[in-house]
């Protein structure tokens, strides 16, 4: 940045410039804009109700403590709200997991928020720990990637977890640039049924029948936060996070890495791109969702019961469960 710029909202020096926006603002102006963002996108889609009880799917990465954080404020202002419960899940990743624990509950100490901490794992929950399933990949050459093995496990624990608390809502932290790359991911699959009936802000809406019996209502009030800005709230407001990337998303090939790093690098040339895309997919859905297509392509997991996607008998949860002989 250069030097003796000022604030564009306050005229105070500057800390930080935001290149999609051309702004430069100083810490405490960019602290306000970063949560008024959270405030807007909540009120926007009405993502939370006062009645609502609310889990929030913690890892003690920067997302979901940014997550936590604005929401625990936003609540404890408002009478007569549930307490929150905090979900997060050990893996099983030796030398990984443990450092997030800490970050966490550091920061729960460090900010003085009372929550009610919800502790699974994978070993306890699924099986088997992660470190012993990417054991079994290599030792049988299978095809699989840790990263869905690992997301399609968490994502089950987290819903049943919230389920057996009485949750409404899920709260997960995805930013922008996670919303942006999925949208990617799913145009290079071909799957325009998940672009088509799946919103970047929630999750779990059609319209055609009520699956919020079997999943809680996931909510995402970071989409309209960047991964960057993000990581420059955690600095100025001194949060503590894990930093350091789990070793199978370095070590195996994930396309979602190749994904980001192509955005990335068209956003340096058009700092608006990431918005654009976000944009493109709220008028994709528009256009792509059809409620008597989408009701036709879920089916039920003949093993658990549970809605599955399409030309599936059996839902990838249960299929990991039976490759892994559990």
């Amino acid at each position: 940045m250069k030097p003796n710029k000022l604030c564009a909202s306050c005229n105070k020096p500057a800390s930080v410039f935001q290149s999609h926006s051309g702004r430069f603002l100083c810490r405490d102006c960019f602290i306000r804009y970063v949560e008024r963002q959270i405030r807007k996108t909540i009120t926007k889609y009405n993502l939370i109700e006062n009645k609502d009880l609310i889990c929030i799917g913690v890892s003690g990465g920067k997302d979901s403590l940014v997550m936590l954080y604005n929401l625990y404020q936003r609540q404890s202002r408002i009478k007569n709200t549930n307490k929150i419960k905090v979900i997060w899940i050990d893996e099983g990743i030796i030398g990984y997991r443990e450092e997030s624990k800490n970050n966490l509950l550091s920061f729960l100490s460090k900010f003085k928020i009372d929550v009610d901490l919800i502790k699974l794992s994978f070993r306890e929950n699924f099986g088997m720990t992660l470190d012993e399933m990417v054991e079994i990949i290599r030792k049988e050459n299978l095809k699989l990637n840790p990263c869905s093995v690992c997301g399609t496990i968490r994502r089950r624990l987290l819903n049943d977890a919230a389920k057996d608390n009485n949750a409404t809502k899920l709260a997960i932290g995805h930013n922008l640039d996670d919303t942006v790359q999925t949208l990617i991911l799913n145009l290079l699959r071909n799957d325009l049924f998940k672009v088509g009936s799946v919103k970047p802000h929630t999750s779990n809406s059609n319209p055609l029948f009520d699956i919020r019996k079997e999943f809680i209502q996931r909510i995402k009030p970071l989409i309209r936060l960047t991964d960057e800005e993000i990581s420059m709230y955690c600095y100025f407001m001194d949060i503590p996070f894990q930093s350091n990337p789990c070793q199978y998303s370095e070590t195996f090939p994930i396309l979602r890495r190749d994904v980001q790093s192509f955005i990335n690098t068209l956003s340096r040339r058009s700092h608006e791109i990431k918005y654009n895309l976000l944009k493109v997919n709220y008028e994709l859905i528009e256009i792509l969702r059809s409620p008597k297509k989408i009701a036709k392509k879920f089916g039920r997991c003949k093993k658990c019961n549970y809605f599955t996607g399409p030309k599936r008998d059996i839902c990838l949860y249960c299929e990991y469960k039976s490759l892994f002989g559990l």
